[in-house]
């Protein structure tokens, strides 16, 4: 699942980020701390919580056998493009220029990522449950879904880490996209039906008309409900 983010994904982290409290400020050149040092102590922050998460995956938690494949994916994604597929952390050295100065183009490059990992929430699973599992109670209690009905922190978690709901998100109307996302998990491993519905076969999968149609365009429009469910 690990992706380069889009400029709407990367504003729409940003945002999350703050609403919930776990941005990362950015670097100002005040108290006398370089633009390294500043890398160096969000890399320091950053590979403490990926070693977090990889004992967390490794643990009988309910829920957080996956956790590597959200913001621990996209991470090692950045990680090995900048410093080699052997690599598993950020690392606090970097590359210099023939001349022994910083390279300040590669030094930029990594603290965004880095930035990008500590405000993602699934970076750790404090924010995991902050937000995802707050978004699935409210969504559940607002769409009157329970029992095998009701989203799952997971659910949720997976469509929004997704590269669908990065490019195609804002289409759709919330309480109706959840609905459909509920109609999606019910048929999500019927092969055959799948394939009518991408093959352009109008079936019905939900009750509601226009929840029908919403859940039908996903799965048209790219949506893999084995990467959500």
């Amino acid at each position: 699942m690990a992706r380069r983010s889009s400029r709407r994904g990367t504003s729409k982290r940003k945002q999350t980020a703050e609403q919930y409290g776990f941005s990362v400020p950015d670097y100002h050149p005040f108290g006398g701390e370089s633009e390294l040092r500043y890398y160096q102590k969000l890399a320091s922050r950053a590979d403490r919580r990926l070693q977090a998460l990889e004992k967390l995956s490794m643990q009988d938690i309910t829920g957080f056998k996956d956790i590597l494949k959200y913001a621990y994916s996209t991470a090692m994604y950045e990680i090995r493009k900048m410093r080699g597929q052997e690599r598993s952390r950020f690392g606090q050295s970097i590359p210099r220029t023939k001349s022994g100065e910083i390279n300040r183009m590669e030094l930029h490059r990594r603290t965004e990522a880095v930035k990008r990992f500590l405000e993602s929430p699934t970076s750790t699973k404090t924010g995991t449950l902050k937000v995802y599992k707050h978004r699935a109670d409210q969504l559940n209690k607002s769409l009157g879904l329970s029992g095998a009905d009701a989203l799952t922190w997971q659910d949720i978690a997976n469509y929004y880490e997704s590269k669908f709901a990065e490019k195609k998100d804002s289409e759709y109307g919330s309480k109706t996209k959840f609905r459909a996302l509920g109609a999606v998990r019910r048929i999500s491993k019927n092969t055959e039906l799948l394939n009518q519905i991408r093959s352009g076969e109008n079936v019905k999968i939900a009750k509601d008309a226009v929840v029908n149609e919403v859940a039908l365009n996903m799965i048209r429009n790219g949506l893999n409900p084995s990467d959500i469910f």
